[in-house]
């Protein structure tokens, strides 16, 4: 029966006396990047919470591990810069690039993407200029034609 320990707590002791596990050093090392890049793959993960890793662990080590994502974190930005279309496009480089941009504040393209999106549609919708729908072919008139049972060969 596995016990029930406060993970973070003995995180936090280790942290304290490195001198104590030195032998295991390699492994906290992976361990605290595998921890990392979970949370930050994590289903409810937002441009906050990216934020909120990076003051917590540092620039310097969250570039490193940024530096480390085999996808330059592309599953990371699109789960939280959603609306940018230039990533799709983007190099591993360029994505990493964009990732720490957005985790130190620099780039908010979220909130800029949505902004304008928005803006453009409410703009257009003013002006009336807002597109009708197309005619789906099976709603055209030919489509709605009923039989009314006499038949019309001879």
């Amino acid at each position: 029966m596995p016990l029930d320990i406060d993970g973070t707590a003995v995180l936090r002791a280790i942290a304290d006396s490195p001198e104590v596990f030195k032998d295991v050093d390699k492994d906290l090392t992976e361990f605290a990047h595998k921890i990392v890049v979970k949370q930050l793959k994590a289903k409810g993960t937002t441009v906050e919470h990216v934020r909120a890793i990076y003051r917590v662990i540092g620039g310097e080590s969250f570039g490193l591990i940024a530096d480390s994502l085999p996808d330059g974190g592309k599953a990371i930005l699109a789960k939280v810069d959603k609306h940018n279309s230039d990533l799709g496009s983007a190099d591993k480089a360029r994505l990493r690039e964009h990732l720490v941009g957005l985790a130190r504040g620099v780039v908010d393209a979220t909130a800029k993407q949505v902004a304008r999106s928005k803006t453009v549609r409410t703009k257009q919708a003013a002006e009336g200029k807002a597109k009708a729908p197309a005619k789906r072919a099976i709603s055209a008139k030919a489509y709605e034609a009923t039989w009314d049972g006499k038949s019309r060969e001879e």
